[in-house]
């Protein structure tokens, strides 16, 4: 009952996941706590999140064989994605990189379109932060053709926005009005 009524608190998952952790729980533990910190991190509270990943870190092989495989895998995503966004917040690009490019490999090893199409936009990000403008250019457009497949409007707005970026980082006024 507790996890239903407070699903979006994160306090309450970290709880909850902590409770598991005790109970010799990993796969449970370990959902709940990635949980946990995907909440605090759509908070903006980054460090709070990664100190949670950092807890996980030991449960994740128990973890591993009490999840079916697939649920493990899409946990184990999410961990790499808030550890990513971490390391882009930080400025520690080439570490945003490879967890970005581990996601993205993932997502297309199992069919998860939209979690590959997200991968793309943060591969996107990344490198334009960087200074790579082509390949940037390339996963924005990737992801933008596979969001419109997909019908995933989100995915559609957030690959417009990054391209319109891109059009105004090149200084190209004209294209980064038509995308916005």
């Amino acid at each position: 009952a507790l996890e239903v009524r407070y699903a979006h608190d994160p306090m309450v998952l970290e709880s909850i996941g902590e409770h598991y952790r005790r109970a010799g729980e990993a796969g449970r533990a370990y959902r709940y706590l990635i949980a946990a910190a995907k909440r605090l991190l759509d908070r903006s509270l980054i460090q709070e999140a990664w100190d949670l990943t950092e807890r996980v870190g030991g449960i994740e092989e128990p973890a591993a064989s009490d999840l079916p495989s697939s649920e493990f895998r899409s946990c184990r995503r999410d961990l790499i994605a808030i550890r990513s966004t971490a390391y882009d917040n930080r400025g520690e690009w080439n570490d945003a990189l490879l967890g970005w490019r581990a996601i993205l490999a993932s997502a297309e090893d199992e069919g998860a379109h939209q979690a590959a199409c997200d991968a793309r936009l943060q591969l996107a990000s990344v490198l334009r932060r960087m200074g790579d403008f082509e390949p940037s250019t390339a996963f924005a457009e990737q992801a933008l053709e596979a969001a419109r497949r997909l019908q995933y409007k989100q995915g559609v707005a957030e690959a417009l926005h990054c391209m319109a970026t891109l059009a105004w980082d090149a200084g190209d006024a004209q294209s980064c009005e038509r995308l916005a």
